[in-house]
């Protein structure tokens, strides 16, 4: 079975039309952006990491009754500040 250029163009109208399928359209992610969200996602591992033997931390917790509480330091860390 042949394709002809015409069928062919046809078909990529097609897929064009579907949301998501149309490269003209793509929103192409801003590279400094993702670059933030890494540095974000390693400073908060590292400052949990801290936080797991951080005797502040543990206070917070006990005081708190939460597992997920951080000392003011940690905090500030984990926020970018």
């Amino acid at each position: 079975m042949t394709t002809s250029k015409a069928d062919l163009e046809r078909e990529v109208r097609k897929l064009r039309s579907r949301p998501g399928w149309d490269p003209r359209k793509l929103v192409k992610e801003d590279p400094m952006d993702r670059l933030a969200e890494i540095n974000q996602g390693l400073r908060s591992e590292r400052t949990y990491d801290e936080a797991d033997v951080c005797e502040a931390c543990a206070s917070a917790r006990d005081s708190q009754d939460d597992e997920t509480a951080l000392c003011a330091e940690h905090l500030a860390e984990a926020m970018g500040f």
